[in-house]
């Protein structure tokens, strides 16, 4: 090889980011910070990081690792969300850069590695033809969506609100007519009032479209422990908190990670996601945001998906679809893999 892995040290967060946040597939989920967040989440305690530098000694290539456990015999997997982040887009180096991983990791006993980086199935495909040992399969299970719906905040406001669908433009109006107020706040001016106001609409949202949140105690250490990228977005009518949000903008990439809303029919009428949307993407824009993400929509192939709903609300605000492959499983140890795939087939 003719670069060397090194592992992270906490002296190194400035190169890190540095590196992580100027590659063009550098995301919040690789930033330095990250690892500090996933520390506060029970049972991840253990975050490796590896980054590669080239014989002139300049960052190629990092990746954040996050012990998992499987739930069964006391055993664990490692996951790198949207990552690796790598400089270098050469097969043959990829392919050199995870097997350098997965060496490391074997040694940390790990079953298997899942990683989902921002490739697309090309990437994967020239991987697969050129020649390596590594056992590479597809995820189980994928934590981050392949589709996402994006926005050129290069556009002025006006042509954003152009390219808005009808749909989008008669909510807006008549969000602002019903007197919706959004308030954005900073990491630093969030307090736990607004913490409460979060978990009881992320509560009634989860109960309403039936899939499972995380505690309560994610979100709050998501918001506290990722500033300065992070916001929580409120949508008021009448003194009552109806709609919410979690904004991150990291370094020209913006992400609408996670929002909730009021099933409360009087307060669904009021059309307040869409006013807080709208102002999520401003205040994006403002804070220099090159692109906002909206995350996870239907797949073309995948008419009836989860996602169907979300989807059409999210399209009516215009914008472009952003596809990116499944998530991988790099094998460790094949026996305990094998066993592993068995139990989540049965279950």
């Amino acid at each position: 090889m003719t670069w060397e892995l090194k592992s992270y040290a906490p002296d190194q967060a400035s190169a890190w980011d540095k590196f992580v946040l100027e590659q063009p597939h550098g995301s919040i989920h690789q930033c330095a910070l990250w690892r500090e967040f996933q520390q506060t989440i029970p049972g991840r305690d253990q975050v490796l990081g590896f980054y590669a530098l080239d014989k002139n000694q300049q960052w190629i290539g990092a990746v954040w690792c996050v012990k998992m456990s499987t739930g069964f015999f006391g055993t664990h997997w490692y996951y790198s969300a949207r990552g690796p982040v790598l400089k270098e887009q050469s097969p043959e180096f990829k392919i050199e850069f995870l097997e350098a991983i997965a060496r490391e990791l074997k040694t940390h006993k790990g079953l298997f590695w899942r990683l989902d980086p921002y490739w697309k199935e090309d990437s994967w495909n020239k991987i697969s033809a050129t020649k390596s040992n590594l056992k590479i399969k597809s995820a189980t299970k994928n934590f981050q969506p392949t589709d996402s719906l994006m926005l050129d905040l290069n556009l002025s406001e006006d042509e954003l609100l152009a390219q808005t669908k009808k749909q989008g433009r008669k909510a807006l109006r008549l969000a602002n007519t019903a007197g919706v107020r959004v308030e954005i706040l900073d990491s630093n001016s969030v307090e736990s009032k607004h913490i409460k106001q979060w978990e009881a609409l992320n509560q009634d949202t989860t109960k309403r479209d039936g899939f499972f949140g995380h505690d309560k105690t994610y979100y709050n250490n998501f918001i506290k422990v990722l500033k300065p990228y992070t916001y929580l977005c409120l949508a008021h009518h009448q003194g009552k908190t109806v709609a919410a949000a979690i904004l991150t903008v990291c370094h020209g990439k913006a992400i609408y990670y996670i929002g909730a809303s009021s099933s409360d029919p009087s307060s669904r009428n009021l059309r307040a996601p869409y006013a807080l949307q709208w102002a999520m993407i401003l205040k994006a824009k403002a804070l220099g945001a090159k692109t906002y993400d909206f995350t996870g929509i239907t797949p073309v192939d995948q008419p009836n998906h989860p996602y169907k709903g979300i989807t059409q609300f999210k399209t009516r605000f215009g914008g472009y679809r952003d596809t990116y492959t499944n998530g991988r499983e790099i094998v460790l140890n094949k026996t305990w893999y094998a066993l592993y795939r068995l139990v989540k087939k049965v279950r």
